[in-house]
């Protein structure tokens, strides 16, 4: 069904739950979007504290290493040992004496103290950047990498190692060796240590932390089957906040680069839990989705109350509109309010009453004068004043009026008239000619006007002709036989609206009218009498009679007339 086809209270109520439902999805859409910000903004907040935990603990360590290198360089022994190894770089000798000045101030009270003494292993760097071998050294310890920064500064960086099965995270700090008395860089030492790996520090924050490298994740608290998805997901976006899932469980990823030096950096890889974004978004669409059925229904109801409200009215006006149409003009509606549609109402009932009496102006007009003359000057097409025309004129008197009405009552005589008249008028419209008067005893017709038409002689003679026998017919019932006689005449005319601006009449006049009524008085009972014009006008098949020339009031010479035969 097309939306034109629908009514209007359908429409009404189609449009308004129609925009619940869209401002519903709207509210849904919008908030879900604004409650995953904000969640992205606090997970955001969670990672960066995440991330400064690490930090400090990393540095504390740093700390703790750069306090130990600096015990280390007070040794005189340790100095000239190194600056030995830095100049002969294949002297056995000289590296045993340098590992061990090393490991006995790692195995000191003092260093036991530090972190450092958890160190795995350590190495020695030459002042070039040489990593100098122990002569214990054993396979299967980790390959060092170096700075592309030497060793000028403290670093710290990441690596792994194979430990039979097991695949281990060392974290390494590589430190500088400064010889105090020249102020003078001779070398350095990396420590390895087995990276502590974050965890969560009890906050709140709900986060899975690890470390990710070499495309291996190290972590104590986040899932194992994680790691493939966490290496497609970090080499897509680097880092930045994304969406990984595992077991139906559903995380956003955060990763940040850790370690100075860039030969052996890794990335600090932080989980958060979406679980409780999605309960909260769960619970703010089912919020919505309630709310947006109370906001569907309330609107239904509302719909209702105002297709009620709006429908009934136009309703009514539509229905009262048909019968408008219909020519019904007495239908009124009732008003409601004075609001637009009580307003509308209002107006609808002023123009019903304004047509109703136009009508009635109308029927009143259609009494008075000739249906097709009303019509005409309805339209404005007959003006004031007269124009030449064309018609045939006839008359219609009955003969022996006086003697026929002498005995009886006024109100019969009246009677009588108004059933003669009634079947008379009725022929002259059927020939689509107009009663221009009555007088008296006597109807007046007109052919050709108001309207022109070129038959109108032949429609008048049709006319009389069927007059006569409808007259006949009416004798054949009646207690008081009626026998008339008719003229016509045709020709030129004055035709028009005559009389004065308060009181006028549509009528013709000239020769030919007098003529008619002259030839109507020469017609014997139940004949017909035209003029020489009418006969020349017929067309053939109509029989005429050709009377003696007769002499007629207001006419110089004689006149020639025909008698129309009956049967033709």
């Amino acid at each position: 069904m097309r939306w034109g086809d629908l009514s209007f209270r359908w429409k009404l109520l189609l449009s308004l739950s129609g925009l619940a439902a869209v401002i519903t999805a709207a509210i849904l859409y919008f908030t879900s979007r604004q409650i995953e910000r904000s969640h992205e903004t606090l997970f955001a907040d969670a990672f960066r504290r995440e991330v400064a935990r690490f930090e400090r603990e990393r540095l504390e360590r740093l700390s703790q290493a750069q306090a130990a290198c600096a015990a280390l360089t007070r040794q005189v022994r340790f100095i000239a040992t190194l600056r030995e190894a830095n100049e002969d770089a294949g002297s056995a000798d000289a590296a045993a004496v340098l590992y061990n000045v090393v490991r006995n101030e790692l195995e000191s009270p003092a260093a036991k103290a530090l972190i450092i003494s958890k160190a795995v292993f350590f190495r020695v760097i030459s002042a070039e950047g040489r990593i100098i071998p122990p002569l214990d050294e054993r396979a299967g310890l980790p390959t060092l990498q170096l700075s592309s920064s030497g060793i000028t500064n403290a670093v710290t960086g990441y690596l792994t190692h194979t430990n039979g099965r097991a695949v281990e995270l060392i974290e390494v700090i590589h430190l500088p060796v400064i010889d105090v008395s020249e102020d003078a860089l001779i070398g350095g030492i990396a420590l390895g240590f087995k990276a502590e790996l974050p965890e969560r520090d009890g906050d709140g924050d709900a986060a899975l932390s690890g470390i990710w490298r070499d495309g291996r994740l190290f972590s104590a608290n986040i899932p194992p089957g994680l790691g493939g998805k966490l290496a497609q997901q970090l080499s897509q976006t680097g880092g930045r906040s994304a969406l990984v899932a595992d077991e139906g469980e559903e995380y956003r990823l955060f990763a940040s680069r850790i370690g100075q030096s860039d030969a052996n950096s890794a990335r600090q890889v932080v989980l958060f839990s979406t679980r409780a974004e999605r309960e909260a978004e769960a619970q703010l669409k089912a919020t919505v989705v309630a709310l947006g059925a109370a906001a569907l229904i309330a609107s239904i109801v509302i719909g209702l109350m105002l297709a009620k409200t709006l429908s009934e009215p136009i309703t009514e006006l539509s229905s009262a509109t048909e019968k408008i149409a219909k020519g019904e003009y007495e239908v009124r509606v009732t008003e409601r309010g004075r609001d637009e549609v009580g307003q509308l109402s209002a107006s609808f009932n002023a123009m019903a009453a304004g047509l109703e009496m136009k009508e009635k102006y109308r029927s009143v007009l259609d009494l008075v004068a000739d249906k097709s003359v009303a019509e005409e000057l309805i339209a404005g097409k007959i003006s004031l004043g007269g124009e030449l025309r064309e018609v045939s004129v006839l008359f219609c008197d009955i003969r022996g009026f006086t003697a026929l009405t002498e005995r009886m009552q006024p109100e019969e005589v009246i009677q009588m008239l108004n059933n003669h008249f009634a079947p008379l008028t009725q022929v002259v419209y059927a020939h689509n000619g107009i009663v221009d008067k009555f007088v008296g005893d006597l109807i007046m017709a007109v052919f050709g006007a108001p309207r022109p038409d070129p038959d109108h002689a032949q429609r008048a003679i049709r006319c009389a002709q069927e007059m006569l026998a409808a007259r006949a017919t009416l004798n054949a019932t009646s207690n008081r036989p009626i026998e008339m006689g008719i003229g016509i005449a045709s020709g030129q005319v004055v035709a028009g609206r005559m009389g004065s601006s308060d009181r006028m009449s549509y009528t013709v006049l000239g020769e030919r009218v007098n003529l008619a009524a002259r030839l109507c008085s020469q017609a014997g009972r139940m004949e017909i009498v035209i003029d020489e014009a009418t006969r020349a006008a017929l067309p053939s098949g109509f029989e005429v009679i050709s009377n003696e020339p007769v002499k007629l009031k207001g006419f110089a010479a004689p006149v020639q007339t025909y008698k129309v035969r009956l049967h033709s």
